[in-house]
């Protein structure tokens, strides 16, 4: 009956359905706080996987700013290679050439003759004047060596035969004065007598004249007046020889033949160009802004360069004014030692000319000037640790703080003059700041990173860090 009666009810005892109820709830809180811990483990071990799983800091080279001094800038200025001496050579007279000795190229020595004229005719009046010089010569002997002593004998006795002559005279003429007075002679024969007599005196006188002179010797004024005229001969003869310089062509300095135009046979002009010639000897002409000329002092060093060789040099001299045309101050370098007192060297220059060091090269100029000046707020950074950004700025990243690892952060920078591998900035950068200095490819701003300082004058290998 009571089961029938509950089940035509269809209700449970109130007490039966709260205990359900318990039951249920329990259940659920346990699943719940199951659930709870599931989650608060997935979610642990998500955050250790995460923890495991992020990268670390990547290591890039650093440079403190103000660390690196300035290098040295230099700037080259394009000239030529010129020789030291360069010369158009011909003869001084007219004439047909007999010989030309060289070649264009060939190597000539100061005193080598390397042309000649004919000759022929200088030959004939060099003989001819020879002639008349050794006659002269003879006769200035002559006349200094005096009278020989058969003449002066020759003289003597002479003299002694006019003095015979006058005494018989004077005896004669003693004779016609006394028979004149008895009339035993003539008025004729005495006169003859006396004339005779007189005739004979001056014989005698000049007879004794020319013994003294004989006896003195040959005046000095006509031995004077002979050698006057022997001098005159020899320098007609240094004429001829002098003319006979002037159909040679003689090198002046030691060199290399240029040029070559007369050949053998062709009648010449004074004056006409036969062979050009240049030294081996050379130099470096180059036009400078006028205030790097004078900025540039005797003996300085400087670097010539040609294609992909350099050598050393020293400033020679410099032109003192401007060009009009290029403005431009020309000076010279020379590649000698130029603390040498034997002067260049013979063989430096053949080296020099062998390794294609020859006149009319172009040269690039390069002087030594060292530019390690930088106003305030400007810094020397490696060329590597910049970026090209906008409106023609450039962006460095830099690490902020002392020490440790850091976020990096761009900064904006403007290129005052580079080198190439150096550049002077100036902007958002200041002293001591640690700016990346090189691998920038592999690096953003907002990437954390840990620096490696080096400062050693950037010897930085720009192989990045391992």
């Amino acid at each position: 009956m009571n089961d029938q009666g509950i089940k035509s009810s269809g209700r449970l005892p109130r007490s039966s359905s709260a205990g359900a109820l318990i039951v249920v709830v329990t259940v659920l809180a346990v699943a719940g706080i199951a659930g709870f811990a599931y989650d608060v483990s997935q979610q642990a071990s998500s955050e250790s996987t995460r923890r495991e799983n992020r990268p670390a800091p990547l290591a890039v080279r650093t440079l403190r700013v103000g660390s690196l001094s300035g290098p040295e800038l230099t700037q080259r200025y394009a000239g030529l290679l010129v020789a030291q001496q360069n010369s158009s050579l011909s003869f001084n007279r007219a004439g047909r050439v007999a010989a030309i000795h060289v070649h264009e190229g060939n190597t000539v020595t100061k005193g080598d003759v390397i042309a000649e004229l004919d000759q022929e005719d200088l030959d004939a009046a060099s003989a001819r004047v020879q002639s008349e010089l050794a006659a002269a010569t003879a006769r200035l002997d002559e006349l200094i060596a005096g009278p020989r002593e058969q003449t002066l004998k020759a003289a003597g006795a002479k003299v002694k035969e006019l003095a015979a002559q006058v005494e018989l005279a004077k005896i004669d003429a003693d004779r016609q004065k006394q028979l004149a007075p008895r009339g035993a002679t003539s008025r004729s024969e005495l006169d003859s007598a006396v004339f005779g007599l007189q005739a004979a005196e001056n014989g005698l006188l000049a007879a004794q004249a020319e013994l003294e002179e004989l006896v003195e010797g040959t005046r000095k004024e006509q031995i004077a007046a002979q050698r006057s005229t022997c001098l005159s001969i020899e320098a007609r003869l240094r004429e001829i020889e002098t003319q006979r310089n002037d159909s040679r062509i003689v090198a002046p300095f030691d060199g290399r033949i240029s040029a070559r135009a007369i050949d053998e046979g062709a009648v010449v002009a004074p004056g006409s160009m036969v062979l050009a010639i240049v030294s081996d000897a050379i130099e470096a002409q180059v036009g400078l802004p006028p205030e790097l000329a004078g900025s540039l002092s005797t003996g300085d060093r400087v670097s010539v360069w040609l294609r992909q060789k350099c050598r050393d040099g020293w400033i020679d001299r410099s032109e003192p004014t401007v060009r009009r045309d290029t403005r431009t101050r020309v000076v010279y370098v020379r590649f000698d030692d130029v603390d040498s007192a034997s002067g260049p060297s013979h063989e430096m220059f053949s080296e020099m000319i062998d390794d294609g060091w020859i006149a009319g090269e172009v040269i690039q100029f390069q002087p030594r000037q060292a530019d390690d000046r930088t106003a305030d707020g400007t810094y020397w950074l490696p060329t590597s640790a910049l970026v090209r950004g906008t409106r023609g700025l450039w962006t460095a990243l830099v690490v902020p703080g002392e020490s440790g690892d850091g976020v990096c952060q761009r900064r904006a920078l403007e290129i005052l003059k580079t080198d190439g591998t150096y550049s002077l900035v100036q902007g958002m950068i200041q002293s001591g700041d640690r700016v990346i200095a090189d691998g920038l490819h592999r690096v953003t701003a907002g990437m954390k990173v840990a620096p490696v300082e080096s400062n050693d004058s950037f010897a930085l290998q720009r192989s990045g860090i391992e």
